[in-house]
């Protein structure tokens, strides 16, 4: 019923607002646009605030839209407001923009105080004020196909989302933030958040936080690409839930470890969760570190997941429980495997290392998980499928069973936790479950925890201990991300041919349906390159070097929806005289802030300085000591390359200055990836005259000298092979005090310039 506009840069808001007689400003289509009406946006540029003065209604939304998509872009109006303000609205849909602030304090989006808005295929990147995109004290909010990356800003926060209920958070991809790209803060503010379809491939920092949000789902995502970066804390997914579901996540190639659980903030908690059908691969760290205590994390199950080759440079951990007890933890029916065969301590329970068998026989938190290779279609590229002779294949846990028999559409179960309602989210439907055989299915209307009974959607009958799981297809559900078989629960896999390819290289892609005739069924792919197709099948050409989120909605004959992701690294060819790392602190230098870590531990100071009188380059970085109200600190600094394999990468080549002070205790150090008995394997290569005779771990003979002025050192970064002989690849190296230092110092403790690795 409604009307449509058009606007154009070209426009005049004097014309009619016809395609032939466009209006032009942002402001003209803000007051303009009623429920019901669309606003096209024809490609161009765009300057202003795209604030709605009016309302949608439901069913007649105000809709604006880029009619090419990703061809009509949003720059801001010049200050550091935000490009689209969503603020006291309601039923309001932006579809299909390229949103990037022109200036240097511009934000992207804010939702505040709205409902039922939705935000679709919008492309926002590159912006450096606080928080550019945030969504606050809002309900009904669905976030779907969008692509959200690049912040540079001082707070390091990129999305963050506070106070808010009924969240959709579909098929997006999220990447390049200093800190968190993507936060859900206060603690405990956020309820009924579904998290389904997205690729974290973080890059710069660490890939999402959740701070114990209630009723959580986050399914069928990527997490890749996590690095312990200047401005992140770690590479870890701090990942609390009052009632979540993690299930049906492929988590792989993070440069560090990823799941932790330990709650720190008063009122975080991690409680009611069932963490199960996930992948954890081939990533530098732990795959899951829980710490239960009791109090804070309770009632937790992890059933049916893969815990692949993690920690392969530390000792092949693949899970940490510093604490639990069975009521309060359950591990069952997952594959926790290390690659290389003779290691097999996998487990570190309290404070020793164990087998899968040990460690079964040492807790009942363990029972019947599996120390196998899982039989992967293909590790090398992340192909997560089963291959036929898997012994996964039918080795899972159907996830409760019935606790009467009876019938009708009210089913009593002994673990209600592992099912989805669909949160009260618009157009969010529960789980399809099976009862007692697969082909007994019905759809999960309401799931009240307090009573353990599952309302569906029609009528059955069952005997008491029947089994109630998602559908499986053999004679239990498969181990891993996808049911293979036609009868089983959907799943949706995307296969590309290769994980690593050239600029102008073709790939494939494919598409394959788990649980779902292949008639009748339409895909909408996103390549990540701002590229669409509508095949089941396509050969795509990328043409620059970067990674690539891809992402998949499958609809099939009745509607439904359902998401696959997938993931590619397009390398450019790499000279061999191309060093790991090349960090000059200088004008030009727009690396080094996401590279050099100098704000943890705290307390710190420091500062980065551009070309002074007597200095040959132009830039470096100036650690100071700790302010007298602040007390002691250790003056870090540190930098953690990816893939730092010292054989290839060897020589560290530096310009750094040393305080004379009263005595520097400065060492500059190598660290190797942790082990449980040794702890944090580091060492110290080089350290100043005033620390040389510590007892602190020291390798070579190396000497920082503190006399105030600039010096040049080399060093061979296997000599960490002096004190581990086995070291191939390394996490990082840094300089701090040796001991804490006092806060008399005046100036700097030391200065780096540049550094080449």
């Amino acid at each position: 019923e409604g009307r449509v506009y058009f606007l154009s840069p070209t426009g005049d808001d004097a014309n009619p607002g016809t395609q032939e007689a466009p209006w032009a400003s942002i402001g003209k289509a803000s007051e303009s646009a009623q429920a019901g009406d669309t606003v096209f946006f024809l490609p161009g540029i765009y300057k202003g605030t795209l604030a709605p003065a009016n309302n949608g209604k439901p069913g007649a939304p105000i809709t604006f839209r880029a009619a090419v998509r990703r061809t009509a872009k949003l720059i801001g109006d010049g200050t550091n407001g935000y490009t689209v303000s969503l603020a006291d609205v309601s039923h309001v849909c932006v579809e299909g923009f390229h949103i990037r602030p022109e200036s240097d304090e511009g934000r992207w989006l804010l939702v505040s105080k709205a409902l039922h808005v939705s935000i679709e295929d919008c492309l926002m990147e590159d912006a450096r004020d606080d928080m550019p995109f945030f969504v606050t004290q809002s309900q009904q909010v669905r976030l779907c196909g969008n692509v959200i990356r690049g912040y540079s800003g001082h707070t390091h926060n990129m999305a963050r989302l506070s106070n808010n209920k009924y969240l959709l958070i579909e098929g997006n991809a999220i990447s390049r933030a200093g800190h968190s790209p993507f936060q859900f803060y206060p603690v405990r503010s956020n309820r009924y958040v579904v998290i389904r379809g997205n690729v974290f491939h973080a890059g710069w920092g660490r890939a999402l936080e959740i701070f114990g949000d209630r009723d959580v789902l986050l399914e069928g995502n990527i997490i890749t690409n996590s690095f312990n970066g200047g401005r992140s804390g770690s590479t870890g997914v701090n990942f609390y839930t009052d009632h979540g579901i993690l299930r049906f996540n492929r988590i792989f190639r993070n440069w560090g470890g990823v799941f932790y659980s330990g709650p720190w903030l008063d009122q975080m908690f991690f409680r009611d969760s069932r963490i199960y059908n996930n992948v954890l691969h081939g990533n530098f760290g732990l795959g899951f570190s829980i710490n239960v205590n009791g109090e804070k994390l309770s009632n937790l199950a992890y059933v049916n997941n893969i815990l692949y080759n993690n920690d392969p440079h530390g000792s092949y951990r693949q899970l940490r429980i510093i604490k639990g007890e069975p009521e309060e933890l359950k591990l069952m029916n997952n594959v926790i495997v290390g690659d290389k065969p003779r290691v097999r301590k996998i487990i570190h329970f309290l404070e020793e290392t164990y087998t899968l068998k040990e460690a079964e026989a040492a807790s009942e938190i363990f029972e019947k998980n599996l120390d196998v290779e899982p039989g992967f279609v293909d590790a090398e590229t992340y192909n997560h499928a089963l291959l036929p002779d898997s012994p996964l294949l039918n080795g899972g846990r159907l996830y409760t069973k019935t606790t009467e028999s009876g019938e009708g559409n009210c089913i009593p179960v002994e673990d209600p936790y592992y099912f989805y309602d669909g949160f009260g989210i618009e157009g969010e439907l529960g789980d399809i479950v099976s009862v007692g055989s697969t082909q007994e299915k019905a759809r999960v209307l309401s799931v009240d925890l307090d009573a353990k009974k599952l309302i569906v959607d029609k009528e059955l009958r069952w005997e008491k201990g029947d089994s109630v799981s998602l559908p499986w297809s053999g004679e239990r559900p498969d181990i891993g991300v996808y049911e293979h078989g036609r009868r089983g629960r959907v799943s949706v896999q995307v296969i590309v041919d290769t994980f690593i390819a050239h600029p102008g290289q073709e790939v494939e892609l494919r598409a394959v349906v788990h649980g779902l005739d292949s008639q009748d069924l339409k895909f909408c792919w996103w390549l990540g390159d701002g590229t669409q197709s509508e095949e089941e099948e396509l050969v795509h050409t990328y043409t620059e070097p970067s990674d690539y989120p891809i992402r998949l909605q499958v609809t099939d004959k009745e509607g439904y929806t359902y998401w696959g992701t997938g993931y590619l690294v397009v390398e450019a060819e790499r000279s061999t005289e191309e060093p790991l790392l090349h960090t000059t602190f200088d004008r030009n230098d727009k690396e080094w802030w996401r590279m050099w870590k100098v704000y943890r531990p705290a307390p710190t100071r420091w500062s980065r300085e551009i070309f002074k009188d007597g200095w040959v380059g132009e830039g470096w970085l100036n650690i100071f000591a700790p302010l007298p109200e602040d007390g002691p600190g250790i003056i870090p600094s540190c930098v953690c390359p990816v893939v730092w394999d010292i054989d290839k990468y060897p020589i560290i080549n530096l310009r750094y200055r040393v305080s004379p002070g009263p005595g520097t205790p400065v060492g500059l150090w190598l660290k190797a990836f942790p082990t449980p008995h040794d702890g944090e394997r580091k060492v110290y290569a080089a350290l100043s005259s005033s620390a040389a005779n510590t007892s602190e771990d020291r390798v070579g003979d190396m000497v920082l000298i503190d006399d105030g002025e600039w010096h040049e050192l080399t060093l061979d970064a296997r000599v960490i092979r002096e004190k581990y002989p086995d070291i191939q690849v390394i996490e990082g190296m840094g300089f701090d005090s040796v001991g804490e230092v006092p806060s008399y110092y005046k100036g700097p403790i030391y200065s780096i310039g540049e550094v080449i690795i």
